[in-house]
C-alpha cells in the first residue's frame, strides 16, 4: 500500500497556506497538510515530533517571512538534519526570481528545488508524484 505524504506549508500569508491546503487537498495525494506561519514554528515542530509519525515529508518553504525566514529554516534545518529520523524534501517557494535567491538555494544540497509562485496544479501535481 502506498502511503500519502504529509506536507507542510510554511509561508506568513494565511490565505497563501489556506489556497494551497485546499489544492493539496483536492488532488486526494496527501494524507495531511501542516500549516506553519513562520520559521520558528516549523522548526520547533520538527524538533518536537521527531520520533513520531507527524513528520512532514515534503516542506513547501517561503522565503520572506517574520521571526525566522525561510534562510534562517534552511539553517536551522541544517543544523537538526542528522537527528531527524525522516528527512522531509524541501521545496523553496517564492515570489521572487531572482536569480540570486536561486544560486543561493543551490548552495544547500538537501532543498530539492526552488519554485516562483504561484504553484499551479499540475506543477503541485507533479512535485507530489515525485515527492
Amino acid at each position: 500500500m502506498i502511503t500519502k505524504p504529509i506536507i507542510a506549508v510554511v509561508d506568513d500569508d494565511q490565505i497563501y497556506r489556506l489556497t494551497m491546503n485546499k489544492l493539496l487537498q483536492s488532488t486526494n495525494l496527501v494524507d495531511s497538510v501542516l500549516e506553519f506561519e513562520n520559521g520558528k514554528l516549523i522548526l520547533q515542530y520538527l524538533q518536537e515530533h521527531n520520533k513520531t509519525k507527524q513528520l512532514p515529508d515534503i516542506i513547501l518553504l517561503d522565503i520572506n517571512m517574520p521571526i525566522i525566514d525561510g534562510w534562517g529554516v534552511l539553517e536551522g534545518y541544517k543544523k537538526i538534519l542528522p537527528t531527524l529520523s525522516k528527512q522531509p524534501k524541501i521545496y523553496m517557494v517564492s515570489s521572487s526570481s531572482h536569480e540570486e535567491d536561486m544560486a543561493k538555494v543551490r548552495l544547500y544540497n538537501f532543498v530539492s528545488d526552488y519554485i516562483v509562485k504561484p504553484i499551479r496544479r499540475d506543477g503541485l501535481l507533479e512535485l507530489l508524484k515525485l515527492g
